[in-house]
């Protein structure tokens, strides 16, 4: 899948939100530009013992960031017009 930014774009200064938790796994929205904004899961047997916030800086989350990218898991959301 083609992204519209490159990992190094979504991470840099930018800051990640947990949206929800469902069947076994945290999602994350990292909002970029002009409302596009990139939606990612973690597993939760992967957190192992970390303290996962709420809001954190997208760079903590590079490792899941890239291994969504590459399994096409990540979702890339765009603003709704009105």
């Amino acid at each position: 899948m083609n992204y519209t930014h490159t990992i190094k774009e979504i991470i840099k200064d930018h800051v990640a939100h947990l949206k929800f938790i469902q069947d076994g796994k945290a999602y994350y929205e990292v909002v970029v530009d002009m409302g596009t904004s990139y939606e990612f899961p973690i597993p939760i047997n992967d957190m192992g013992t970390g303290i996962f916030n709420r809001d954190d800086k997208a760079i903590l989350f590079m490792r899941w960031i890239r291994k969504a990218m590459v399994e096409e898991t990540m979702r890339q959301l765009r603003p709704l017009l009105l």
